[in-house]
């Protein structure tokens, strides 16, 4: 049993794989809300294949196209924009790091998916990769998180 948690205005503010992880993830209920989706759904919305809403207590989770203009990128403008992504992720990572001591739920996690990320030499990857960062980690199982699991 996975979870997306909303705000009080009902827009997504976080994903939780498990009951474990919402439990961690630094939110108060209320007012946020933490609402139950499947695995399946979870698994799209942590890879970035699917958009979600929540509307009148529903989840709507909606698959997505992959942005054919973003895969016709050259090469290094891919490269450019991925790496633009990765410092934001990256700054979302080491504000944890420095906020939350080694007894946190998740400290290991981030600690882990940070130094990968610094470590990370973007010119061993063969681009475009298949849709975006989060599928291509799965894709290639590499422990990662959304940026929308980092509490």
């Amino acid at each position: 049993m996975s979870f997306i948690i909303v705000s009080s205005d009902n827009q997504l503010y976080k994903i939780a794989e498990n009951e474990q992880d919402k439990n961690n993830l630094n939110c108060t209920y209320p007012p946020y809300k933490a609402v139950t989706i499947s695995d399946s759904d979870f698994l799209k919305i942590k890879t970035n294949l699917a958009t979600v809403s929540y509307v009148n207590d529903s989840v709507s989770v909606i698959d997505i196209t992959p942005d054919q203009e973003r895969l016709g990128l050259e090469t290094q403008e891919y490269i450019n924009n991925l790496k633009l992504y990765l410092e934001n992720v990256k700054n979302l990572l080491q504000n944890f790091i420095t906020n939350n001591d080694s007894n946190h739920f998740f400290y290991t996690r981030i600690i882990n998916y940070f130094n990968y990320l610094n470590g990370l030499d973007l010119s061993t990857i063969q681009y475009p990769i298949n849709n975006n960062w989060e599928n291509y980690c799965q894709q290639n199982s590499i422990d990662y998180l959304h940026p929308l699991q980092i509490p």
